[in-house]
This record gives structure tokens, C-alpha cells and sequence, in this order.
């Protein structure tokens, strides 16, 4: 680790620390702010003293004025607490209220509702105006290691989607948009929340939630606050899914303009790989034998054996440490250890090699093992200052990001079947497994997968009796990045018009060691390696403005220009060092505020300029930077309160995306519409029901080209919609009237779409998960 780096981001932290605790002057005067002052997250009630209120509100988001799935401020859209009327971007929040209404579990149960995005992979992966969601997940405002599965909600609060490039605040990719979790944080009010999600596959989910109030003994100054997960499931395509976590977080409020936040988040998952299934002609339905018969792949498809695992330990522990010089000069210090320790020992079905028999249809595969362990450091301190000029009002942030990462991974890899066993055999399977050569298969092979009758597969042998798998890879990689950044709202004209300018440099410099030596059965990790250093600059800028038509934001005009990078490490054939990838974005759109605020949206237009890497026809093993990406669209999203019981969400995309090469990007819907619709009863002989709806739609896609097996491109894939309900019950029990319970039954997919895909290709794709129903009970009290 580079020391000097580590000290100086502590310090950095401890100088300002030490002068805010020095101050022993009072503050002056407020002077009259940009943006109007948030009310503090706890409120009093007739049981609670009424404490003079915190002077930390400029970076906390309060979710008390929250109705239905309408949020009107956002936290980290610009760094700071501002409302969404008020910020040039697309943004949208998906609340408390929408996540338990829902019974979401994790971020891809949101996003699903988000029309600018759509899923590409199982792990966090999505498209968002046409390109893929590279270091877009945050937490808190900082970026998270990438990995397998979705990020889990037992911890969060909400989730915050901003639209197109952030790269000024947030740093390198997101340029289709960034993800934001953001933690709930411990209160004075006691209360404890807890539920059991129990699943038709037979699968349960303990959560609990658990806010203590204040430790006694502090004056009411510490606050604990405890979130943690236990669960046991099956996953509709029969694979297993096991999660255990726990977050606890401790907020002391040493003074009235002093905090500190302490947050540790453990997570462990255990899963097992959802692999791609092949297809053949062009049918994604079915198969025609050797023997002249068709066969309708079975959709539910579990390629995994018992033994196969895929464990993620994630651990986060995060400071955010939070003082007010005054009023209007506010400082935030955040630090952030991440650890990300990953095992996977699986058996890899391979779609690219598939054997057709008289009987059934066989599938390649392979086995594997990749370790991996990734330790993170990061920091980011900020100072707000609200400042009048003349008839100008002024929000000014100024920062600095500090990151450090050493990640270092191996992978063991198996021999895999070759093109010698892609075709039809006529023969039967029983003849395949007397003879596996009558279908090309070697010894040094995994016997492959049965689609049409796993049962008659032999097992598989354990790890410690296959053919050796040789290390294939191994790789250590230290990256760290240092960058300052300025971010400045101002509003005149009587807060009519909001201005947003800033600019941020980032450096970046990673170190790769290739520690393998040999090839094949003989490879070993290398005892000396060679160090290969690259260097990366970037200047991000974003300018955009918000007009209000009228004096009380009915309808708002707005426009952007802003820019986006990802860091470049490869090198070019000489040597030298490559420019980061870039994408600029120009946006306008309308925002409006109907009815006393009931109804809150925007409608936008965006075009995307980028450039990527591409293969070097002239240079085997590098690439080449090729410009002219394209991609634009309209989009459109909206929440309302029609009554107190009657909440709406919906959303529309309208996209098209365009390579380089002016080939439309794979798996980029050219439309995207979703509607979600919540009654509650709350009187009458029907009170404490709840009845939620939701329909998603998402259309034609193109496929991703592959040369596999010869197969052509048998798109595009059809669009497909999606209908899920949730009917829910509040009551209190007679005698016990401080529990508060809810029941609930969701019903996701109720008519079994069955032309959801979210991997496709040539010779492969894999299919979004049938209908399926989960029950849950839960008490708060």
C-alpha cells in the first residue's frame, strides 16, 4: 500500500476535524440559502423531549416528507440535499414505501420498475441508454466492487437512479447513469421491524430491523440501529440461494453541528450459476432428435450439480464524519474499507459446444475454480459553502476522492469439450455413456449435461477425482486514483433559474502482475514477475440549468451537457499508454409539478456520444479506439398521490443505440414501459387492505453476434410484458395494540410470460424466471 496516500486522506479528515472542534466562537448569522432548509429526520411526539434540532441537513436526505412512492429531494444527485425540481437531470428515487409495497430483496427487484434501464446479466448488470452499468453501483455515493449477484436491500433506505453521465461527482463509467443505495440510519424513535418471506419453491427470508433509539446513559447522543438477514432459498430454476447479514450502524451526535456515523455491513451469499441455455436453427423452444422428433426445451433449467458454489463475502465499515463551521459552511469526511472475498468451484455449461443424439441433447461443460480476494480504500471529503452574490445564491462543493484497491485473482480451468462434438450422432444416449467417443468426447472431458433428462446422468465425480484443472490465470492488479472536483448550484431571478457547473481531475495508475508461469498441467504461480504500470488522466465537466415557468414549479424546462470516462489500461503495441474512454451527453426535458404536488415527473431528450475499444486488424492481441457511438432517446417517468390511498409509478424509454460501426447495440430495447398502482384501504369494513399492481414491458432486442456452432442470427427476440400483483393486510391484534402487523402474497409473472430473456446470442440465451409466488408475515412494534 502507498502510505503516504492513506495518511494523507486521514489527515485530511483529522485537520478539519481538529478545527471544528476548535472553534469556540459562535456562529454568525445565517445568511438566506440557495435551497430552503430540510426539517431533521425524527420528530417529536408528546412522550420525547423537543431537543433544539441538528444544523446537519445539507447532506441528509429526510424521508419524512415522502408520500406514497413520491420523494421530492434526492442525496447524492449533486453531493447534497436538493430538491429534484431543482437539480438538470433525469432522476428518480425508489422509496421505502415502493420497496416494501413490492416486497423487493434486492436491486434487481427495483430496476425491474426503471424504464431507462433493462437487466443484461444475473449480477447488477443492466443497459441504461445504451450502454452497460460499468462502476455505476454506489453506496451511499460511493462506488462498490463489482461482483457476483445483486446488491441486497436489507440495509437500504432507498434507491436513487440518475440518469445519463455523473462523471464530476461520482468519477469513472456510468455513462448510461449511476445506482445509489443509501443506508438507513439509526433515530430516536424505538422500534423494531420484522419479517419472514416464505417462497413456493419452498424457500424462507428472515429480516429484521431494529432501532434501538439512543444508547442509555449518552444524553440521548448515540443512536444504534441494527438491520440483519437469514436466508434458505431454492430460485425457480432449481438452484440455491443463501444469504446471511448483518449491518449495524451507531450515530453520535457530539454537538449540534458535529456528527459521526459508524456503519458495518457483512453480507454472505452463496449461489449457484444460472447458465445459458443453447439453442439450435434458430428455435429458442425447442429441438428436432436425430431421430426426426421435436422436443420442447424445458424452461426450467438447472444446469448446476449439488456440488457447485459460487460464495461471496462482502464486508463494508464506513465513517462519515459530518461538522457545521456554520450555517452555510458545512463539512463531510466519508472513509470506506470494503473487502470482497469470492469462491466459486463450479461445473461451466458450455452453449458453444452442443451434441444432438436420437434421444436427447447433449451440452458441454467443464469445470472450474476462481478465487478472488479485493480489498478496497476509499475517501471523499467535502466542503459545502452557501454564499450570496449580489442577487446570486450560491451552493459551491468542493472535494476530494481518494481510492486504493489491490485485488488478486487466480482461476483454475479445466479442459473443455472442443468443435469436435458440435452436430448430430445417431445414437442413442445409453450408446453415448457405453462410448463417449461415438460422440467425440475425450476422458480428459466432464461427461455433459442430459437438457432432457438430467436424472440419467451419471454424477459427477468430486473435485478431488476430476482431471486436474491447471491454473489458467493469475493476476494481481493495485489500482488507486486521486481526484478534486467542484461543484457549483446557483439560482437568481428569484430561485426561477438553477444553474449546475463543475468540473473534476482525476488520475488514476494501476499496477498488473502476471504471477503465472508455464502452460497447461505444468503452469505455476512465478516466483518473479514482471510489473506492468499504466497512468490515466480524465477532466469530466457537466453544465446544465433548470428554468421554473412559474413562480409556484408547476412546469420547469432544463438542459444538460455532460461527460463521462472509464480509465484505459491497455497499452499500445510500442508501449505507451492509452487516453480513458469517453461519452458526452446532451439533454433537455420538462419537469412538472401538477396539483399541489400529486404529480411529479419529467419528460426528456437525450443524445450519447462515445467511443470503445475494438479489436487492432493490425495488430493481433491489442485494440484500437474507434469513435461515433451514438445512442439517443426519449424518456418519460412520473409518480402520484391521486388520493391518500391511491399511489402511481410509471415510466417510458424510447432508445436507439448505435456502434462504431453503426450496428445497433445488443440487448438495448427500443421500448421500455412500466406502470405500478397501490391502493390502501384505510376505513370501512376493508381497512389495513392493500391491493399493488405492476406491469412491465420491455421490446424487440437484438442478439449478441456469436460464430458458435455456425448458428445465425434469429433475431430480434420478441418483446415481452410482465404482470405482477401483491395484495396485502395491516391489522393490530385486540390487547396488544403497540404491533403493528402486515401479511402479504405476491404473484410475480401471473400469466407465465415465457419470452423473457435477458442473456441472448446466436446459440444461446437465458430466460427471465416463470410465475412464481412468495408469502410473507411480518410485525412492527
Amino acid at each position: 500500500m502507498k502510505l503516504h496516500r492513506i495518511t494523507l486522506a486521514a489527515a485530511t479528515t483529522l485537520l478539519v476535524s481538529s478545527l471544528s472542534f476548535a472553534q469556540t466562537a459562535p456562529a454568525t448569522a445565517p445568511a438566506k440559502t440557495a435551497e430552503p432548509k430540510q426539517v431533521p429526520v425524527e420528530t417529536t411526539t408528546g412522550t420525547e423531549p423537543k431537543e433544539k434540532a441538528l444544523e446537519l441537513d445539507v447532506f441528509q436526505v429526510t424521508t419524512s416528507a415522502d408520500v406514497g412512492y413520491t420523494s421530492t429531494n434526492a442525496a447524492e444527485a449533486v453531493r447534497m440535499n436538493t430538491p429534484i425540481e431543482n437539480i438538470p437531470m433525469n432522476v428518480t428515487v425508489f422509496n421505502q414505501q415502493f420497496m416494501e409495497d413490492l416486497m423487493a430483496t434486492d436491486t434487481n427487484d427495483v430496476l425491474e420498475f426503471d424504464a431507462a434501464s433493462v437487466k443484461r446479466t444475473e449480477n447488477d448488470g443492466f443497459l441504461s441508454r445504451g450502454n452497460s452499468s460499468v462502476n455505476s453501483t454506489l453506496l451511499n455515493g460511493l462506488p462498490q466492487t463489482s461482483g457476483f449477484g445483486a446488491q441486497p436491500l436489507a440495509n437500504i433506505e432507498r434507491v436513487e437512479v440518475l440518469r445519463g453521465p455523473a462523471a464530476i461527482l461520482f468519477g469513472t463509467g456510468g455513462f448510461g447513469g449511476v445506482y445509489n443505495r443509501i443506508t438507513k440510519r439509526a433515530g430516536l424513535k424505538q422500534f423494531v421491524n420484522t419479517r419472514g418471506i416464505f417462497s413456493d419453491e419452498g424457500g424462507y427470508r428472515y429480516e429484521i430491523d431494529y432501532n434501538a433509539g439512543a444508547i442509555p446513559h449518552t444524553g440521548k447522543k448515540v443512536l444504534f440501529r441494527l438491520n440483519g438477514v437469514y436466508a434458505r432459498n431454492t430460485t425457480w430454476f432449481g438452484t440455491r440461494k443463501i444469504e446471511e447479514a448483518i449491518a449495524p450502524t451507531i450515530t453520535w451526535n457530539i454537538t449540534r453541528k458535529t456528527s459521526l456515523t459508524v456503519d458495518y455491513i457483512y453480507n454472505f451469499a452463496e449461489t449457484q450459476a444460472v447458465w445459458e441455455t443453447p439453442l439450435s436453427l434458430g428455435d429458442p423452444h425447442g429441438f428436432t432428435f436425430a431421430d426426426g422428433t421435436y422436443h420442447f426445451t424445458p424452461r426450467k433449467t438447472n444446469w448446476a450439480v449439488p456440488e457447485d458454489f459460487r460464495r461471496n463475502t462482502r464486508t463494508s465499515s464506513s465513517a462519515d464524519f459530518r461538522h457545521a463551521f456554520t450555517d452555510n459552511l458545512q463539512f463531510r469526511g466519508q472513509f470506506q474499507y470494503e473487502t470482497r472475498e469470492q469462491d466459486l468451484v463450479e461445473t461451466v455449461s458450455n452453449g458453444s459446444t452442443v451434441s444432438i443424439l436420437r434421444d436427447t441433447v447433449l451440452v458441454g461443460r467443464y469445470w472450474r475454480m476462481i478465487p478472488r480476494i479485493t480489498r478496497t480504500y476509499r475517501t471523499r471529503n467535502e466542503l459545502v459553502w452557501n454564499v450570496e452574490t449580489g442577487p446570486i445564491k450560491h451552493r459551491l462543493l468542493g472535494g476530494f476522492a481518494w481510492d486504493e484497491q489491490y485485488d488478486d485473482q487466480k482461476t483454475y480451468q479445466a479442459a473443455q469439450p472442443g468443435t469436435t462434438v458440435n452436430g448430430t450422432f445417431n445414437i442413442t444416449y445409453a450408446q453415448f455413456l457405453a462410448n463417449p467417443a461415438l460422440a467425440g468426447y475425450t476422458s480428459a472431458w466432464l461427461l455433459p449435461v442430459n437438457m432432457f433428462d438430467r436424472d440419467a446422468e451419471p454424477d459427477v465425480p468430486p473435485v478431488s477425482q476430476r482431471v486436474i484443472a491447471p491454473l489458467t490465470a493469475y493476476a494481481r492488479n493495485h489500482t488507486s486514483s486521486t481526484e478534486y472536483y467542484a461543484n457549483d448550484v446557483f439560482s437568481f431571478l428569484n430561485d426561477r433559474v438553477y444553474v449546475m457547473a463543475g468540473i473534476r481531475h482525476s488520475e488514476f495508475d494501476r499496477a498488473t502482475q502476471n504471477r503465472r508461469t508455464g502452460a497447461g498441467n505444468t503452469a505455476s504461480i512465478a516466483t518473479t514477475y514482471p510489473t506492468v504500470n499504466a497512468t490515466a488522466e480524465a477532466d469530466p465537466y457537466t453544465l446544465g440549468a433548470v428554468w421554473h415557468l412559474t413562480a409556484n414549479k408547476q412546469f420547469s424546462l432544463y438542459g444538460n451537457m455532460n461527460s463521462a470516462f472509464t480509465p484505459d489500461f491497455n497499452v499500445n503495441p510500442d508501449g505507451s499508454g492509452r487516453e480513458p474512454n469517453t461519452g458526452d451527453q446532451k439533454e433537455i426535458g420538462l419537469k412538472f409539478n401538477l396539483f399541489r404536488n400529486r404529480i411529479q415527473g419529467t419528460f426528456a431528450y437525450w443524445e450519447l456520444l462515445s467511443n470503445s475499444n475494438v479489436a487492432d486488424p493490425d495488430n493481433i492481441g491489442y485494440t484500437i479506439r474507434a469513435d461515433g457511438a451514438r445512442s439517443k432517446g426519449y424518456e418519460l417517468n412520473f409518480s402520484a398521490n391521486l388520493t391518500k390511498q391511491w399511489y402511481l409509478m410509471g415510466g417510458a424509454s424510447q432508445t436507439e443505440s448505435l456502434t462504431a460501426q453503426l450496428v445497433p447495440i445488443d440487448l438495448q430495447p427500443k421500448w421500455r414501459w412500466i406502470a405500478v398502482s397501490s391502493y390502501k384501504f384505510d376505513s370501512g369494513k376493508l381497512k389495513g387492505l392493500g391491493l399493488t399492481g405492476t406491469y412491465s414491458y420491455t421490446g424487440e432486442r437484438g442478439l449478441t453476434n456469436s460464430t458458435a456452432r455456425g448458428e445465425t442470427n434469429w433475431g430480434p427476440a420478441p418483446g415481452y410484458g410482465r404482470v405482477d400483483a401483491v395484495v396485502s393486510y395491516r391489522f393490530k391484534v385486540p390487547n396488544i395494540k403497540r404491533a403493528a402487523w402486515n401479511v402479504s402474497f405476491k404473484v410475480a409473472n401471473i400469466f407465465d410470460e415465457q419470452d423473457g430473456y435477458y442473456v441472448l446470442a446466436y446459440h444461446r440465451y437465458t430466460t427471465n424466471a416463470g410465475r412464481t409466488w412468495q408469502g410473507s408475515v411480518g410485525v412492527k412494534f
